[in-house]
């Protein structure tokens, strides 16, 4: 078994770092630590890595993430649900419909790839960006009217409002 000589504790998230003290201390109690007079210091660093521990766990609790993950969730289906129906529509035979589609798809790709895995503002800037283009982009707007995709753009549209407004 390898072992790691010098750790660096800058590559550890916070849980990690955190759970290394838990670890020493669940090792060092395994030992006779009044013949060896670390009792006192055991108890010392387990006291504050239990208050390190309160604390971290308080930051995981009702933040406002946790407050704001519900819009995001429902703004993030706005959007899959319109690509879904916007790349169905690439399979139809209709004159031009294909075209309109792949123009309206092609539009949401540039600003939507990957999007779950954006941070919420950096989310809410693509949204608020690809919603103020498409209003204003002629081909775009052609193209959701074309598919009759007005409904779900003003949903999506709808969903990223109700995001921004919320506390």
């Amino acid at each position: 078994m390898s072992k790691i000589l010098k750790p660096k504790f800058s590559n550890f998230r916070i849980g990690e770092n955190l759970q290394l003290p838990f670890d020493v201390i669940t090792y060092l109690k395994g030992m006779d630590l009044d013949s060896l007079m670390l009792a006192p210091r055991v108890d010392e660093l387990e006291r504050t890595v239990n208050i390190l521990n309160d604390a971290f766990m308080e930051s995981k609790g009702d933040t406002l993430i946790a407050k704001l993950s519900p819009f995001d969730d429902e703004r993030l289906l706005a959007a899959r649900g319109l690509k879904k129906y916007v790349e169905s529509e690439t399979f139809r035979t209709e004159p031009g419909r294909s075209d309109q589609a792949n123009v309206l798809l092609n539009s949401y790709n540039k600003y939507c790839n990957n999007i779950t895995k954006l941070s919420l503002p950096h989310k809410s800037a693509v949204f608020t960006k690809m919603l103020g283009e498409w209003s204003k982009d002629v081909e775009v707007k052609t193209a959701i009217t074309f598919l009759g995709a007005e409904t779900w753009v003003e949903n999506l549209r709808t969903k990223q409002e109700t995001f921004e407004k919320c506390p």
